[in-house]
């Protein structure tokens, strides 16, 4: 208790100031008002500007000043309206020339899908029908379909190559695979320098759209199974080609820009360890410490006893992320770090630093070929420091492989930089 001054004791504090009584209305409107428009969700834009003007009300009922906020979430209200509406009228438009355009596609093949060959221009029209319809990867927002490769094949099977589209504002080119059955037409849309499936499911001889959907649907599931399959199979081709390349610094040549997925102008690559990739054993031992020099994706990709989709998916996602491009990890020496105590009855630690040296090589996964290469030398610092509560074994062995990941990413990145004149970078395994 504060003691009396000599002239009594101080004035008391004063009250705190009253609660604005419609800050709580105010505040809920802004976050459903802010959340409504990345959102463009109309329902709780309207529900924000509801409770934007209760808070109105309940400011002019106590006679207070109406919050900010609610004022902004009306704001927000009508932006979300107008997005929305934006939606929908750009949802209609693109319905509408989808549909004109299958219609185009439609009147071009009307009558000429029996005989013994496509004309290229009925192909092309089979191939745009398709892409609307989202055989390729499930996208239908398609643009700028011309069909300037050649059309080649036999009367039970062809393909139209040298398809360029913009899938969702970004350029492929693919390759369309036709089957005939009671007509031609398509039975899946690969990438260009990629093989048409040849062991197919049972073509149908009903000239039926929903026949040649179900037809399409059982290929995409014998593709799930065989994806894992034919990837293991490049990489075997890859580990044989990696053996038996020089061990010498190899200059990229130019890449594709648009090859690089990430759409920043580099290709992210993802990478894989020889040693793991030789050696089944390694690939089943759970405590094999080199692991993380393989991306996750491509061990699942490699795990025989993933399901099928899984392996399917890695393998679409490594080529999402590296495109056609993986980096090989080939060491001439390699020593993991170990910890040791100082002394027999001691606390403190130190440690033998761990190393790695050899090469990074850059393959394509198209033609199983090397296609540059780089030497690369990291080791441990020279001092790793360990918090408090990390003073353990186990916490400075944690600190030591992150120390040891830290510096081969810095050197990769360097060299990286070097081999492909600033168009490559390292993807995941070293993060």
């Amino acid at each position: 208790m504060d003691s009396p001054s000599p002239y009594g004791y101080p004035p008391p504090p004063p009250p705190p100031p009253a609660q604005n009584p419609a800050m709580g209305s105010a505040t809920l409107a802004l976050v459903m008002g802010i959340v409504s428009v990345p959102l463009c969700c109309a329902p709780l834009g309207i529900l924000g500007g509801v409770f934007g003007f209760r808070a109105m009300s309940i400011a002019k009922q106590n006679n207070v000043e109406t919050p900010a906020r609610a004022i902004v979430a009306l704001v927000l209200a009508g932006l979300s309206l107008l997005s929305t509406a934006g939606m929908i009228v750009a949802y209609v438009v693109d319905s509408r020339d989808r549909a004109a355009r299958t219609a185009a596609a439609d009147e071009i093949t009307k009558g000429k899908l029996e005989g013994a060959a496509l004309e290229p221009k009925v192909a092309c029209a089979l191939t745009e029908k398709a892409l609307l319809a989202g055989v390729y990867q499930n996208n239908t927002i398609v643009r700028e379909v011309s069909c300037k490769g050649a059309y080649s094949g036999d009367a039970k099977a062809s393909s139209l190559a040298g398809v360029s589209a913009m899938i969702s504002s970004k350029p492929h080119t693919l390759k369309t695979c036709f089957v005939k059955g009671g007509r031609w037409f398509v039975a899946t849309i690969v990438d260009d320098g990629s093989a048409c499936p040849t062991d197919l499911p049972p073509v149908p001889s009903a000239k039926d759209d929903k026949a040649e959907d179900d037809f399409r649907k059982a290929l995409g599931e014998l593709e799930e199974k065989r994806a894992g399959d034919r990837f293991v199979a490049s990489l075997d081709k890859i580990k044989d080609a990696v053996k038996a390349a020089p061990h010498a610094d190899k200059k990229c040549p130019a890449f594709d820009p648009t090859l690089a997925p990430a759409g920043n102008g580099k290709i992210e690559l993802l990478d894989v360890d020889l040693e793991y990739l030789t050696d089944p054993a390694k690939r089943e031992d759970a405590a094999y410490r080199w692991k993380w020099l393989t991306d996750h994706h491509v061990r699942t990709a490699l795990d025989s006893k993933a399901k099928a989709y899984d392996r399917s998916g890695a393998v679409r996602d490594i080529k999402k992320a590296s495109g056609p491009y993986l980096l090989v990890w080939a060491s001439d020496d390699r020593r993991w770090p170990i910890v040791i105590k100082k002394k027999t009855f001691s606390a403190d630690l130190g440690y033998l630093g761990g190393e790695f040296d050899g090469w990074g090589f850059i393959v394509d996964t198209r033609s199983s070929s090397v296609v540059c290469s780089f030497g690369i030398s990291a080791r441990n610092s020279k001092s790793v420091t360990v918090g408090r509560r990390n003073d353990s074994e186990s916490g400075l062995m944690s600190e030591l492989e992150s120390d040891l990941k830290s510096n081969l990413r810095t050197q990769v990145n360097v060299a990286l930089d070097k081999v492909g004149e600033g168009k490559l970078s390292n993807g995941t395994s070293l993060y």
